[in-house]
């Protein structure tokens, strides 16, 4: 190891353990049939933050985003 480094390995609990990799499998699964759905809303949407996951949750099929309309989308992710 160079000097002046400090390398910090995190430690987590065995239930913290499992519940990274619940998320991880549960956003793996959600990837996968976004992208047999919508490979284009698939490349655009960040899994790793929470507005696209509200938004998947509440309108779930590219024609229910599509009739929302920007306005309506836009103004329910505030909320």
């Amino acid at each position: 190891m160079a000097a002046g480094l400090l390398v910090v390995e995190p430690e987590f609990s065995p239930e913290s353990a499992l519940l990274i990799g619940d998320r991880i499998r549960a956003a793996n699964r959600l990837h996968d049939r976004l992208l047999a759905t919508s490979p284009a809303l698939e490349g655009t949407a960040n899994l790793g933050n929470r507005g696209p996951l509200v938004l998947l949750a509440g309108l779930q099929t590219p024609t229910a985003l599509r009739q929302a309309g920007i306005e309506h989308v836009t103004a329910w992710l505030r909320e």
